[in-house]
């Protein structure tokens, strides 16, 4: 395949799967201004905590497995041999999230005391862990229909999702008053509606066999993947228990928010490149151009990626304000940048890594995010209670530009890392030269309404036109219009 086409079908199925991930993950983004107007902040931290522990746990019984087998997919050619492959991970994610749902069942009162200090949270934490762990099964469906590239049919499995998931929250939180419990069951029972339908699309890619030879080929993988995920996890999540410890549950629903908001990045953009990109460099490994083609996409990464940073920065204040209905969430839009821009390091990496992912030497992840997640729990310790949650936003981008620059040093060793160093420095300057202004905008008082939104649009344009003008080469500009022209007839057709 030419490098041209394989910019497309990296464009065209990245703008499928993001448009796939904005819906699947934006339920939690749809769900805000229900929790704000039917939660105290107090309750929404409370929610948010309950969520946290489901999530590490789903990350700690996962066992790395859809890693593993994103990572095995392509090392058989015979169709039967993959689907023993799949056979196998969903052997041994059911494994994980039997054990997950029985401790769960278990010690969910310990768990509620060991966080809130009272038990009266066990069942909300019990829902929470059942519906973590019914995602974690669909996760592997997931993988399934990405390498299938069905890139149509995971859009239409999470509209599905969003407006099941949606439709059961707003039954069991409005209708039935069910509360904290009503939200976290209609959450739990969404995930179930998925993996009924995952399981029915996907049922022509396993079978009844496993294979002995991938248990343990996936284990050994997934192993290190699972607790790099799981320390991953933890730097992004320490910060809402040491503010819950340092300070109030308020203060951890205004953050909650904020970095919700701040994670849009994530879900626009680093989770739907992730989806392709895993398939395809493994897919294209050994092509003549593909130096070029990990030169040329690291590039678009940041340019997207800082053009999506710069929007949200502009245009935080508003959305705060639209999302909460709530003057008390207003401090939640001073850490949107930090946490954007933290998410966008955080995909940078998946860009370079290629040494360490080709090699399988996967535990230098695990090295560094242990590294990282003792940087940055020390940080927040020290000094959360002397400077408030702010603090945490700036120690969450420093963590990942830590992350970023050992990450880079290391698989540079293994294997050399292609950069365009000159159009990166541009991006790099004029971006963050545009983030200041943004602040600047935004900590104005201006007398009439309209002044803000006018220079925020003029500042905006200004990026788009300097990265379309000033960055793209004549070619770029002439394959990027194919391109858009391209994608738009992909949706259509």
């Amino acid at each position: 395949m030419a490098l041209a086409d394989k910019l497309k079908e990296l464009g065209g199925h990245g703008l499928v799967y993001g448009l796939g991930s904005a819906i699947q993950s934006g339920l939690a983004f749809v769900l805000i201004p229900l929790y704000t107007r039917h939660f105290s902040v107090e309750v929404y931290g409370v929610f948010a905590l309950c969520i946290v522990v489901s999530q590490l746990a789903g990350n700690v019984f996962s066992f790395g497995i859809a890693n593993s087998l994103a990572r095995s997919y392509y090392d058989y050619d015979n169709a039967q041999d993959r689907k023993k492959v799949v056979s196998t991970s969903i052997f041994l994610t059911t494994v994980g999230i039997v054990i997950q749902v029985s401790l769960g069942f278990i010690f969910k009162d310990n768990i509620s005391s060991l966080i809130f200090g009272s038990q009266i949270y066990g069942v909300p934490i019990f829902c929470a862990l059942v519906g973590t762990a019914l995602g974690t099964m669909t996760n592997i469906g997931y993988v399934v229909l990405r390498f299938e590239k069905k890139s149509k049919q995971v859009v239409y499995l999470n509209l599905i999702s969003l407006f099941g998931s949606v439709g059961l929250v707003y039954y069991f939180l409005v209708v039935m008053d069910h509360g904290l419990v009503g939200s976290l069951l209609g959450l739990a029972l969404g995930q179930m509606l998925l993996l009924v339908i995952m399981i029915w699309l996907t049922k022509e890619s396993f079978t009844l066999s496993i294979s002995r030879r991938e248990l343990k080929v996936q284990m050994a993988f997934g192993g290190p993947m699972m607790l790099t995920t799981v320390v991953y996890f933890l730097i992004t999540a320490n910060d809402r228990f040491l503010i819950e410890h340092y300070l109030t549950l308020r203060e951890v629903g205004i953050y909650t928010l904020g970095f919700m908001l701040g994670s849009i990045i994530n879900i626009a953009l680093v989770m739907p490149f992730g989806m392709i990109w895993a398939p395809m460099r493994t897919e294209y490994r050994g092509s003549d151009d593909m130096d070029e083609f990990y030169r040329l996409v690291l590039t678009y990464y940041f340019m997207i990626g800082f053009v999506i940073t710069v929007l949200f920065s502009l245009f935080g204040p508003e959305l705060v304000s639209i999302v909460s209905g709530s003057e008390q969430y207003q401090g939640a839009g001073d850490i949107i940048t930090l946490v954007m821009v933290s998410f966008l390091l955080l995909g940078a990496i998946r860009i370079i890594d290629n040494g360490i992912y080709f090699s399988r030497k996967t535990h230098y992840h695990a090295y560094v995010y242990s590294f990282c997640l003792l940087v940055n729990f020390s940080a927040n310790y020290f000094l959360i209670p002397i400077f408030g949650y702010m603090v945490a936003a700036v120690n969450f981008f420093f963590t990942f530009f830590i992350a970023l620059a050992l990450i880079f040093w290391i698989t540079n060793k293994i294997e050399y890392v292609q950069l365009e160093r000159d159009r990166l420095l541009k991006i790099f300057i004029s971006s963050l030269l545009t983030l200041a202004l943004s602040a600047e905008i935004n900590s104005l008082i201006f007398e009439y309404d309209f002044t803000p939104l006018l220079y925020k649009t003029l500042l905006m344009s200004a990026l788009v036109i300097f990265f379309y003008a000033g960055i793209l080469n004549y070619e770029e500009r002439k394959v990027l219009r194919k391109l858009l022209s391209d994608i738009r007839y992909f949706f259509m057709s």
